[in-house]
């Protein structure tokens, strides 16, 4: 339910003539500005970091595939505390632009970095449902 109404804010928000959102190689820009820089973790498969201008670290994306469920997956922390999962997205084609678009809709990333306030009301919203299912998955075993 939560990826069908997430493509559904991100098709309606292209058709309604919104801002120039692109991710090209690791550069996030919004209209031609620079608003974010995508570093891979050399030390985990699939794994980055989300870094403002300066570079400083803002989120973590750690990638996560649960083959027993066909869970593909990432979990999201702030750098600073890779113990606490904020939320976790479906990890898809495309994503750090449907990532970049729904943050910058949300107020949680704007050309003056991160809203720490929006990004918990954002994890809120979004929850941890992946997480949820593996732990169902196995209490039943």
């Amino acid at each position: 339910m939560k990826y069908w109404i997430s493509l559904f804010v991100l098709a309606l928000s292209l058709s309604a003539g919104a801002q120039k959102i692109k991710v090209k190689g690791d550069v996030g820009t919004i209209d031609g500005a620079t608003i974010c820089q995508f570093a891979d973790d050399p030390a985990t498969r699939g794994s980055f970091y989300v870094k403002d201008t300066q570079g400083s670290e803002m989120l973590y994306y750690k990638w996560v595939f649960f083959q027993e469920l066909n869970l593909n997956y990432f979990e999201v922390y702030r750098p600073d505390d890779l113990s606490n999962i904020l939320f976790e997205e479906q990890a898809t084609t495309g994503f750090k632009k449907a990532m970049l678009t729904r943050f910058h809709q949300s107020g949680v990333i704007s050309k003056d970095g991160l809203n720490d306030e929006k990004l918990d009301q954002f994890a809120q919203k979004l929850g941890k449902d992946f997480s949820r299912r593996r732990e169902e998955w196995q209490n039943r075993r």
